[in-house]
């Protein structure tokens, strides 16, 4: 049997049925309606649908729908006709043929009817019910389970408990040099001066104090007093120099430095301005940005491509449309002689793009570049005859392969 989902709630395809009210048809009584419109009348329509003659009437003036019976019965009588005529049909039948008077038998007096006394049923008084006493339940003692205790050896009770090692290898006599010296210097100096006088990170010295339940120096404090004066440094031209050029400068690490920004509460300067460059520069850029892309700048002036173009975009220094797509053919635009022209137009559709490149010396993409820009393109008898001849010619080299490669085995 197939499931129907009921009105308001999904099926078990996922869809949900709209809910229709009593005076409205759903999806499938319209359906019915206007495949049976000519079949039924509009009462058996309704019945059938379940509806009443004024939904379905509504229903009609809103499709615009015409019932061919409606215009059958228009131009048959009506029902008043109908009884008027069957009435004069009656009276014609009964003037032709005279009424017959229908025998009376005489009716015979009614038989008097005995009536008996009722008799009163007798009604025994009900017994009542013997109630028997009930028994108390015996509730018996629970029982306590005995535990056994459980049978250890005297070695095992005098046994010392095992302490929770690591898995892995054994620690190494360096490693444990170095957590000892972390031992006695954790609360002297920082985590990044341990660091750097063991040749760890910090993170590594963070995870052996751990290991051994010790906390790290506070991060409040500064690392050593020899970096007071870089901390005041910093503290004062931080916004002139990247972090790159004070580690560079003082010769630390950048994960130092940005201790230090973080405890001026400040945003490091990611890249100078364009005001510190250098005049030089400035005029070399201004004079061969529209010729030269960044990565040749960058190598003549010996700076970075990423700041050849921050500068570039500070200064105003930005290429045209035409001047960027001059720069681009350059490296892709190959200039053909007249000869080779004329071969490649030749030949166009009846040797291969590869082919035409191995036999002018030049690249498979410069020649389909000059098609492109030529506008002309493979048919579609071309492009099969192509794939033959291709196929043909790898089954060649298959089979040459394999001759090689006998006469070698021999």
């Amino acid at each position: 049997m197939r499931k129907i989902a009921p009105i308001g709630k999904r099926s078990y395809a996922g869809k949900k049925f709209k809910s229709v009210g009593p005076n409205e048809l759903s999806a499938s009584d319209k359906n019915f309606v206007r495949n049976n419109i000519n079949k039924y009348t509009v009462q058996q329509l309704g019945n059938r649908v379940g509806k009443g003659i004024e939904v379905i009437e509504k229903f009609f003036k809103k499709e615009k729908l015409v019932q061919i019976l409606d215009i059958q019965s228009a131009n048959e009588p009506s029902i008043d006709e109908k009884s008027q005529i069957i009435e004069e049909q009656v009276k014609e039948k009964a003037v032709l043929k005279p009424k017959k008077e229908p025998k009376v038998k005489p009716s015979k007096p009614p038989k008097e009817l005995k009536v008996e006394p009722i008799k009163e049923p007798k009604v025994k008084p009900p017994k009542a019910p013997k109630i028997k006493p009930t028994k108390e339940p015996k509730i018996k003692p629970t029982k306590e389970p005995k535990i056994k205790p459980p049978k250890v050896s005297k070695e095992k009770l005098l046994e010392k408990p095992k302490i929770w090692q690591r898995r892995g290898p054994k620690m190494s006599e360096a490693t444990a040099r170095k957590i000892d010296f972390i031992k006695e210097n954790h609360q002297k100096f920082h985590v990044l001066v341990l660091a750097k006088a063991l040749d760890l990170s910090a993170s590594a010295i963070k995870y052996h104090l751990k290991n051994v339940g010790l906390r790290a120096r506070k991060q409040g404090l500064l690392p050593s007093e020899e970096y007071v004066e870089i901390f005041n440094f910093i503290k004062e031209n931080h916004k002139e120099y990247t972090i790159s050029d004070l580690a560079a400068l003082f010769k630390i690490t950048e994960s130092l430095v940005m201790y230090f920004i973080e405890k001026i509460n400040t945003k490091p300067l990611i890249k100078k301005d364009v005001k510190n460059e250098s005049s030089k520069v400035i005029n070399f850029l201004r004079d061969n940005y529209r010729t030269m892309t960044a990565m040749e700048m960058s190598k003549v002036l010996g700076i970075k491509q990423n700041r050849v173009r921050y500068v570039c975009e500070r200064k105003g220094f930005l290429r045209t449309p035409e001047e960027v797509s001059a720069i681009r053919n350059r490296f892709n635009k190959i200039v053909f002689t007249a000869d080779e022209e004329a071969y490649m137009l030749a030949n166009h559709g009846d040797i291969t793009f590869g082919d035409i490149a191995k036999n002018l010396n030049h690249t498979r993409s410069s020649i389909i570049q000059f098609f492109m820009r030529k506008g002309m393109k493979i048919t579609k008898t071309q492009q099969d005859k192509l794939s033959s001849q291709n196929f043909k010619d790898y089954y060649k080299k298959i089979k040459e392969k394999k001759k090689i490669d006998s006469l070698g085995a021999n």
